[in-house]
């Protein structure tokens, strides 16, 4: 008998595997994207919203206080728009403004060298939220390439980083490098850095001038020795 052999057609199959989506960040989690515990106005950055409470805002920042309560078209407005603003940068900024008892979400934990830090400080002076400022300012770390930045902030509203950023200057920062920034400073600031610098130069001269002054005692005292020695030698052969 002959075998009739059919030929099985496989039908291939196309598994298609969907990515899993990702965590979104904590931190960067916008928890004002919706309405919530009454909040009674919208703030857009770049078409990012945040549902924020006029109350909060106002109590932290003199700005806002205007805005919201004096002549301004935003004082009539739900929903207003602030252009030029990084979406990720004003939520962080608006985290720290809320007590913990109403986000129940993390912030940043600004390291002393933290980059992100200079952008919350830009806007929270922006809108004059002193508290977050000082907070601010608290938790960098003085370097040549930021003292300058930080004295703009410090010489408004820290007297004592403004006086660790002076001294810095005084001690750190080359004449050259400070001529450049002259025009991110103040007249009076800068008389006042150039001031430090002199007195600055002056202790080290007169350290100096008591080191050698010291070498010189010491050199002296060698030499008086050593001519006595050679003197009591011609002595001795002599007799």
């Amino acid at each position: 008998m002959s075998r009739r052999t059919r030929k099985r057609s496989t039908a291939a199959t196309s598994v298609v595997i969907k990515e899993a989506p990702k965590e979104v960040d904590p931190l960067l989690k916008n928890i004002f994207a919706s309405c919530w515990k009454n909040s009674d106005t919208i703030l857009v950055c770049n078409d990012t919203e945040f549902h924020v409470h006029r109350s909060i805002l106002t109590m932290h920042s003199p700005v806002f206080e205007a805005m919201f309560a004096g002549n301004f078209e935003e004082a009539n407005e739900k929903r207003i728009v602030l252009p030029g603003k990084n979406p990720d940068e004003m939520l962080q900024f608006l985290k720290f403004l809320y007590p913990d008892c109403m986000i129940q979400t993390p912030t940043i934990k600004f390291g002393p060298r933290e980059k992100r830090v200079f952008a919350i400080l830009r806007i929270a002076d922006e809108y004059q939220t002193e508290l977050l400022i000082k907070k601010c300012l608290k938790k960098v770390f003085i370097m040549n390439s930021n003292v300058f930045e930080i004295l703009s902030y410090a010489n408004k509203y820290d007297l004592k980083v403004r006086k660790k950023c002076v001294s810095h200057v005084a001690r750190d920062v080359t004449m050259d490098e400070l001529e450049k920034s002259y025009h991110k400073l103040e007249a009076q600031l800068i008389q006042e850095l150039l001031v430090a610098k002199c007195r600055h130069l002056e202790l080290w001269v007169k350290k100096y001038e008591q080191i050698d002054a010291v070498a010189f005692a010491d050199l002296y005292s060698i030499s008086s020795n050593e001519l006595l020695s050679t003197s009591s030698s011609s002595k001795d052969s002599s007799n």
